[in-house]
């Protein structure tokens, strides 16, 4: 039944069942009612399940956090703004930190962000993690401030995962 059901030709596929109906001396229709069965049991089986993130809620508010700083319309204040909170945390993903100070030290010896110079000086293992975060979908941010609003509040987030993991 499986050749059957791999027979693209309509044509030759019904001309070959219906040889095998007259032989096996079973319904012509039985037979295509089998093979449909096949197929639609194959579609089954290549039905992909997506697996769960198998990241931490900290992991994915990092990136996050990340992500709002990157896509800020100016990461250095953000930066500045946030250094006291910046300096006490540690990232749980290495890559994410190392952007992180990367990106610090890029303002301190040019002063701005030239993102396509930026991700340039990054190295390949990084490179994966900075485009994740410059791509993240955020939410848009009409009122002014509320942006910067939303960094604090995912220090706060990130902070209160940090110490409740460590109690």
């Amino acid at each position: 039944m499986p050749l059957f059901g791999n027979i693209t030709n309509e044509v030759v596929k019904e001309h070959y069942l219906k040889k095998l109906s007259s032989i096996l001396d079973i319904s012509f229709e039985s037979l295509l009612k089998e093979v449909e069965k096949l197929k639609k049991k194959d579609l089954e089986d290549k039905i992909i399940i997506p697996k769960k993130d198998k990241r931490t809620r900290r992991e994915i508010l990092e990136e996050y956090l990340l992500a709002l700083i990157i896509q800020n319309e100016n990461p250095k204040k953000v930066l500045e703004d946030n250094n006291q909170m910046l300096s006490r945390y540690k990232f749980e993903n290495l890559s994410l930190q190392k952007i992180l100070d990367n990106l610090t030290s890029a303002f301190v010896k040019q002063g701005k962000l030239e993102i396509k110079a930026f991700s340039a000086s990054l190295s390949k293992e990084l490179i994966q993690t900075f485009d994740v975060c410059y791509l993240f979908p955020l939410p848009k941010f009409l009122e002014e401030g509320k942006q910067e609003e939303e960094i604090k509040k995912s220090f706060q987030r990130a902070f209160h995962t940090l110490f409740k993991r460590k109690d």
